[in-house]
């Protein structure tokens, strides 16, 4: 019948066993190199991103408080600007009882009908 191929029952030599481990030993240290390096450069990263927040909370800060100077400000020179409207409409209209523009009214409406 068939001819069976032959079985190689033969195993590594122990020098291969051991080239093979350091090899892997050697690939899992540089891995283990790389992933700290990933890890020191998303460190500095992240240190780098809370100092520009930190910054910008700061410049908020200043620009809020800006802010609600001016505004104060504004609400300061509208209430000058509201008195004083007021002070020169009570100075432009003469200060007239109510009865005399009354009784003049009631004058006036006569003479219309006499004549």
């Amino acid at each position: 019948m068939g001819v069976a191929a032959p079985v190689s029952t033969a195993t590594r030599p122990e020098d291969e066993t051991r080239t093979t481990a350091r090899n892997e030993a050697e690939a899992a240290r540089q891995r283990l190199e790389e992933l700290n390096a990933a890890v020191s450069a998303a460190e500095r990263a992240k240190a780098e991103a809370d100092d520009m927040l930190s910054e910008r909370r700061a410049h908020l800060v200043g620009a809020r408080q800006r802010r609600d100077e001016a505004l104060a400000s504004l609400r300061a020179a509208e209430r000058e600007l509201n008195t004083a409207r007021t002070a020169t409409t009570r100075q432009s209209k003469p200060a007239v009882p109510r009865g005399i523009v009354k009784e003049a009214r009631k004058e006036a409406t006569a003479q219309r009908k006499r004549a």
